[in-house]
Formats: structure tokens, sequence, C-alpha cells
């Protein structure tokens, strides 16, 4: 019986499959059904391109000055947020516990539409790395300079981003600046022990650093014991969770069920 919590899902999912069929992404539909959850799930291409292609959503809003000029991210984490508008016209669905997610770029916009949009009861970044919720300073694997290169992802930020290549202590901010907007909803950081592009031990100290918001609302943080945990371990004692599997990068099963575990745990 309703009304259900629900997860609305950036995709990765070609038009042509059938929608629960993803690239790169598994959702484990029969367990999530049975735990009572409702899934919303949004093609990201749907709204513009994985590319410097003007159409869709991009085709439409250019204006701004140029350095601020928002990118794809900004774009797909707006598109995320409609369809939270449609979800909360749905008596079926349970506004209070609606949570977003993605994995890899689609994790950076999932993080960037729950810090904006405070509508989203829980918000889940699954190894979005670099830009996402990795710390840039000290980070390994890919960072602001292998990201940004103009043949490469420089259109999914905006255009001051690329300035910082190779300077990232002169950043004003960090990623846990972002992860702390989240506060003092939940937030799931997860990452995966191979997923050294990503830098999973980047990802674990965003999530340590921005921990403060939340203390500084009265509830607890990151509560890890001062060590990331081994792998496979999820940590749901704090509002903020983490989560660090065996493998490398891609959107498995069983990061759906630490997501599952973690919600059930804080109810949200």
């Amino acid at each position: 019986k309703g009304p259900h919590p629900a997860f609305v899902v950036l995709s990765f999912g070609q038009k042509e499959q059938h929608a629960l069929s993803m690239s790169g992404q598994t959702i484990p539909t029969t367990e999530l059904l049975k735990a009572g959850y409702a899934l919303a799930i949004l093609y990201y291409e749907d709204v513009t391109s994985d590319s410097y292609m003007s159409d869709g959503l991009a085709r439409a809003y250019v204006e701004g000055p140029e350095e601020t000029r928002w990118g794809k991210i900004g774009m797909w984490a707006f598109a995320a947020s409609r369809v939270l508008d449609h979800l909360l016209t749905r008596p079926q669905i349970d506004a209070a516990r609606i949570a977003v997610t993605g994995h890899s770029r689609l994790g950076k916009a999932a993080v960037w539409a729950g810090a904006q949009d405070e509508r989203f009861s829980c918000v889940i970044s699954n190894q979005s790395g670099c830009g996402g919720a990795a710390l840039e300073r000290g980070k390994a694997g890919e960072r602001i300079l292998e990201i940004s290169l103009p043949y490469r992802f420089a259109y999914w930020f905006c255009p001051r981003y690329p300035s910082y290549a190779g300077k990232e202590y002169e950043l004003p901010l960090d990623q846990h600046f972002l992860l702390a907007c989240v506060a003092p909803r939940a937030l799931l950081v997860s990452s995966a022990k191979e997923d050294f592009w990503s830098d999973p031990l980047s990802e674990f100290l965003g999530a340590a650093a921005a921990s403060p918001a939340w203390e500084a609302c009265g509830m607890p943080g990151l509560v890890c014991g001062g060590e990331a945990p081994a792998a496979g371990e999820v940590l749901t004692d704090g509002t903020v969770g983490y989560y660090c599997r065996p493998g490398t990068h891609h959107y498995s099963r069983e990061d759906w069920m630490a997501q599952i575990a973690f919600r059930e745990k804080h109810h949200i």
C-alpha cells in the first residue's frame, strides 16, 4: 500500500532499449519493488545530448555571462527536478521520501540536483568522482585537467571550471562545499575499490569534510571511526552515509542494495 518512497534515476539507458536495461547500469527492480519503492527513470539524452551540440535544453538556454554559463550537468540536474515536479502530483508517491541518484557523470548531476532542490529527501552519488563527491585537492586519477580538456568533457561544466586545471589549490572552494549544500537532508556517497579514476579515497574524504554542515544542524554527519571502511561495508549510522564495494566503475546491484539499506535505516 502507498504512498510509496521513490527514486528519481538519471539514466544512461538508450531509448531503443527497454527502459530498465541500462548501459553500465543495473537496476534490481524485483528487490526495489518488493521493498515498496517507485522508480522514475529519466534518460539523460532526452534532455540534451552528451556532446557540444546545442540541442534540447542547451538550445533553449544560452543567455548569461560566458564564464558562468551552465553546462550539461546543470541541465540534467534541472531535468531531475522537473521529474520531481511531476511525482509530487501523484498520490501514490510519498512526497517526503524521494531520492535522486545517478552514476558517474550522472552522479555529478544527481548531487547538483539535490544540492539545489531541497524537496529531495535523499541525495545519492554513485562513483561521481571529479566534479562530483571527490575532493579536487590532492585527488588521484581524473582531475580537472583530464576531465575538462576541450576534446573531452569541458561542456559538462561552466567555462570557468577548466581555468583551474593544475591549480586545484587555488580553487575558492572544494567539492565538500557542494555536498554540504544537501544538509540537513540525507546524503549517501558510494564508491568502488578499483575505480581509481574516480578515486574512492577522495570521495570518502569529501563526505567526511562535508560532515560539519550536518553537525551544525545538530545531526550526525559521517560516522566512520576516523578511517575509510573496508570494501563492502556500508556506513549508515550518520545522516551522511558512505559505501565502497569491491570492483570497478559501474552501477551495480550491490550499490542499489546499499542505497536501500541506507534509506531504510533513516526512513528517508
